[in-house]
C-alpha cells in the first residue's frame, strides 16, 4: 500500500545512537557517543512536536524539537529536525514501516552516524 503524509500519524517513542565527529578542526575528532530517547506527536500533514533527552559529550539534555516531514508514495521520507532551545537542526532520512506502526531513521548531516527508531505508543 503506498503511503502518504498522512501514514505518519499519532504518538510515539524512540530511542538511537550513533557517533558524531568534528572534521572542521586539525586533526578531526574522535567520534563520540551520542544516545537519545523521548517521544513525539506527528499531525499526518507533515509536522512533528516532542521532546527528547540527550547524552552527549558527558552531559544530559532535555529538549523539545519541532519537525517537518515529507514521505514518499514507496514509504520512505526525509525531514528537517529543529532543537528549539538551540540553533540546531539536524536533517534525516527514514522509512516507514507496518503503515506507520514503526519508523526506522537515519541522520542525513555530515560527521554524524544516528539512528532511531520509532514506534507507535
Amino acid at each position: 500500500m503506498p503511503c502518504a503524509n498522512g501514514t505518519y500519524k499519532g504518538r510515539y517513542a524512540f530511542t538511537g545512537t550513533g557517533f558524531v565527529t568534528n572534521h572542521t578542526v586539525s586533526p578531526p575528532s574522535p567520534p563520540e557517543p551520542i544516545a537519545v530517547v523521548g517521544h513525539f506527536k506527528a499531525d499526518g500533514k507533515g509536522n512533528i512536536i516532542g521532546s527528547q533527552t540527550r547524552s552527549f559529550q558527558g552531559a544530559i539534555f532535555n529538549e523539545i524539537f519541532t519537525e517537518t516531514y515529507k514521505i514518499n508514495p514507496d514509504c520512505t521520507g526525509s525531514s528537517k529536525k529543529h532543537l528549539t532551545s538551540t540553533t540546531i537542526t539536524t536533517n534525516w532520512h527514514f522509512v516507514i514501516l507496518r503503515a506507520g506502526e514503526a519508523i526506522l531513521s537515519t541522520e542525513a548531516d555530515k560527521d554524524r552516524a544516528l539512528t532511531i527508531r520509532a514506534e507507535r505508543m
